[in-house]
Order: C-alpha cells, then structure tokens, then sequence
C-alpha cells in the first residue's frame, strides 16, 4: 500500500491507499507531493502521521466532506520529515521505531486488530 501527500494550496492532504494514487490525487483536486511504499500496512503508517500533525488539522477544508479531517497545514519542516520516512523500508520494526520517536501510545484496536497490521 502507499501513504500519499497531495498538495491544494497551501493545505495538505494525508491519505492511504492499498490500489493505485491517481483516482486518489484527481479527487483532492491537487498536486502529488510525496509518496511512501508501506508494504501491507499503509492505515498504520496513516494513523502515526496523522497524530503527529494533529494540531496542524483544517476541519473546514473545502475539500473535507463527510467528516474527513485529513487536510493540514504544514510547513517546509514537517514535509522534511514525512520525506525521511519515504526512505525506510516498512516492517514491523520501522513501525514501532517510529511510534516511539513520536511519543504515541500504541495502535488504537481497529488498527492493531487487523491481523495485516499485526505485528508478529
């Protein structure tokens, strides 16, 4: 699956997707910024972005309809980072490494429960 950073303006969408971007990128109505290849676990690599920028969240996006909350504002900084972790190989143990560094509690149980997102 893949994790994408689509660019509107100057908001930012953070998504996944087990099945191809483009369909993806044409809904946001933006621009492709970044993508990192996660294997068979790209909603918890989602889930820990989408925590660590969780101040930087635009509920009243245009484009958040239905509830979505997945546009933010970030800065030169954050895309940074979001670029170092497309340099990592996705495992079990790059996953827990960067929940850790980013201080977060562990996978809430929807996540942890999926036996793909499972950790063995």
């Amino acid at each position: 699956g893949y994790v994408y950073v689509v660019r509107s303006g100057e908001a930012y969408k953070i998504g996944f997707t087990r099945k191809g971007i483009k369909r993806r990128v044409r809904d946001a109505q933006g621009e492709l910024v970044l993508t990192i290849t996660t294997g068979q676990r790209p909603s918890v690599l989602e889930y820990i972005i989408n925590n660590r920028f969780a101040s930087k969240r635009l509920p009243n996006h245009r484009n958040n309809a239905g509830g979505q909350r997945e546009w933010f504002a970030l800065d030169r900084d954050d895309l940074e980072w979001l670029r170092g972790l497309s340099t990592l190989t996705w495992t079990c143990a790059s996953t827990r490494s960067v929940l850790q560094a980013s201080h977060q509690s562990p996978l809430p149980t929807h996540l942890a429960a999926h036996r793909r997102d499972r950790c063995r």
